[in-house]
């Protein structure tokens, strides 16, 4: 699927490139099935009605909770410093300065399935960084221009620069290149269905981006006396993130194995037929239960899997050894009170993770996604004739004649001082 949604995604970035905001009108009119002249930029009158038809009660949480990130992302600014030098050999200093990415484009899931919990998730941590985020989200559905106004809320209030109607591949390569209306930015992050990953991944040749993520995916490493249906519930809430989510229970009790196995039948068999349906085909083609004979190689598969969330559910003394041991997840909740569905909307930490693997390389979202560290040396004369010799015998063995006469011709100046 993703291989013959990259053909037309060239087209595409081909054709936004050429044509910018006259190819996003087409798409309005051809895909949406909204005037060509609907206005790119979601102006403030937009953003003033859908605070008007938000409650209050989901203004006052969306304010909690993007305190609850600012105070994560600053937590991690504060381990860094924004300037540092050392010596690291006699007359020999290096360092960095540590900047925001200036221009950063975010994308909100949205249509019929809007995503405002996205919106604060990766507009709160470029704030925290000095970022200027731009957001493109797409129109609720055909015929329909109008942006969800939880989005424009939770956007306005997590502080982007500027909201773009505009969704899928033209979103992400509008932010990537520019057009007249629409600003080119720096930098491309957040999650979003399968033509806005191809996107990213065509225009990552010319971007920086986060990361490709998708499917949604969790494993949960349990053990006895773990309560079943807690465990069935996180399961099958896996599967409401959409197509090909992933499921997974690792367990050294086939006891616990069979217990969830059963609350998660009796949950498909209460569920309203439309979710059914939706859960039993997530769960069958890309669920899974696993009994090991120990935690170790619980550990072992968990760390091959490396997967998007981690839920632990051990007995409290084993935590820490087990916790030492995990190498590879993109974020990790430790006991019964502490489900995915926790840090996918509230904690302060983020929902935009690795997935596929990706979590042997890094990990969620966060304020050092909109920052930039810059090297930076300074060498005294009598430093630069310590060292250099070293840098002579590499460009010696590369035959880089120009790099090794760059050095040389200081090596001369400066013995002639």
């Amino acid at each position: 699927m993703f291989e013959r949604v990259l053909k037309d995604v060239y087209r595409i970035v081909k054709d936004v490139r050429l044509r910018g905001d006259k190819a996003i009108a087409d798409f309005y009119e051809n895909f949406y099935g909204i005037p060509r002249d609907t206005s790119i930029v979601v102006e403030e009158d937009e953003i003033r009605t859908a605070f008007k038809q938000i409650n209050e009660e989901f203004i006052r949480s969306s304010k909690r909770i993007i305190n609850r990130i600012k105070s994560f992302n600053e937590k991690i600014l504060a381990f860094l410093k924004d300037y540092w030098l050392h010596e690291i050999s006699k007359g020999v200093y290096v360092g960095q300065v540590i900047r925001p990415i200036e221009k950063v484009g975010a994308y909100i899931p949205g249509g019929h399935y809007p995503y405002p919990s996205t919106a604060l998730m990766t507009i709160t941590p470029g704030k925290v960084a000095g970022s200027k985020v731009y957001v493109a989200t797409p129109p609720m559905g055909r015929g329909n221009p109008s942006i969800d106004p939880g989005i424009l809320v939770a956007s306005k209030l997590a502080g982007a620069s500027r909201i773009y109607r505009i969704g899928g591949a033209h979103a992400v390569v509008a932010l990537a290149y520019g057009t007249n209306t629409v600003e080119k930015t720096d930098k491309i992050v957040g999650p979003g269905g399968i033509w806005w990953s191809a996107g990213k991944y065509v225009v990552s040749k010319d971007i920086c981006i986060d990361m490709i993520a998708g499917p949604s995916e969790i494993m949960i490493l349990a053990e006895t006396p773990s309560d079943p249906e807690i465990i069935a519930y996180d399961m099958v809430a896996q599967s409401e993130h959409g197509d090909a989510s992933i499921s997974i229970l690792v367990t050294n009790s086939k006891s616990l194995a069979e217990e969830v196995l059963a609350s998660i039948e009796d949950i498909i068999r209460d569920s309203p037929s439309k979710a059914r349906n939706f859960i039993i085909k997530n769960l069958l083609e890309y669920g899974a239960i696993i009994v090991v004979d120990n935690l170790d190689y619980a550990v072992e598969a968990v760390n091959l899997f490396a997967p998007e969330h981690l839920e632990i559910l051990i007995n409290k003394e084993k935590i820490p050894q087990i916790l030492s041991k995990i190498r590879n997840a993109g974020s990790i909740y430790i006991g019964e009170y502490a489900p995915t569905a926790l840090g996918d909307y509230c904690l302060g930490t983020n929902h935009v993770l690795p997935t596929n693997g990706l979590a042997r390389g890094r990990g969620g979202l966060s304020v050092l996604d909109y920052v930039k560290f810059i090297d930076i040396h300074f060498i005294t004369p009598e430093g630069f004739l310590e060292v250099v010799k070293d840098a002579l015998i590499l460009a010696d063995y590369e035959k880089f004649l120009f790099h090794k006469r760059s050095l040389e011709v200081r090596i001369n100046k400066t013995s002639r001082r």
